[in-house]
């Protein structure tokens, strides 16, 4: 009876320790998996890294070597080399190691989209040319008024600036005159 009664328990305490077993190891693997997310995520993109990832994008998109008429991986590779170049030399910007994935990313979903939209209100303005604003101003104005009509802030509008170097991100230009009317093309070169 007694041996009955202790493979009882041991079997009870078995059952007990290894659902006990299961649960810390499920844990384990939850603050495993919580953890290797919070490794996996950078922190926010700064405006000196967006200023900069426009940047490696025009130096990419005008390399005469490589040129317009690249494949989309060779583009991207490209400007992740450019940017990393580009935030070494930087003082004011901390290498935060972004992948080239992070910058497509980045630029893709969040510069160009965002700095098209922008784009309007500065044709908007352009083309009011409001009295007694100088030119200069203007970015400052499409700024305010794409506050107003989107309800919230605009934060690309120095990376803006310096895409309007390229055509296609340029308010002032047509693109339906140009033939041009995205980004990439849909042959998955840079166009």
């Amino acid at each position: 009876m007694d041996r009955n009664r202790d493979t009882k328990k041991r079997l009870g305490n078995a059952s007990t320790s290894s659902q006990k077993k299961k649960q810390k190891e499920m844990l384990k693997r939850d603050d495993s998996v919580a953890v290797q997310e919070r490794v996996k995520r950078a922190p926010n993109w700064i405006v000196g890294e967006d200023v900069i990832l426009a940047r490696a994008f025009v130096n990419a998109s005008h390399n005469p070597v490589v040129g317009n008429d690249q494949k989309g991986s060779t583009f991207w590779k490209t400007v992740h080399q450019n940017f990393k170049t580009l935030v070494e030399s930087d003082d004011d910007v901390e290498d935060l190691e972004r992948d080239q994935d992070a910058c497509m990313n980045r630029f893709q979903c969040h510069l160009a989209k965002q700095t098209q939209l922008w784009n309007k209100y500065f044709r908007q303005v352009s083309h009011e040319k409001p009295s007694g604003v100088p030119n200069d101003e203007w970015p400052n104005l499409a700024t305010e008024r794409f506050w107003e009509q989107e309800g919230y802030p605009f934060k690309f509008q120095s990376a803006a600036l310096i895409l309007h170097a390229m055509p296609k991100l340029n308010p002032m230009i047509d693109l339906e005159e140009i033939g041009q009317d995205n980004l990439q093309g849909d042959d998955g070169k840079h166009s």
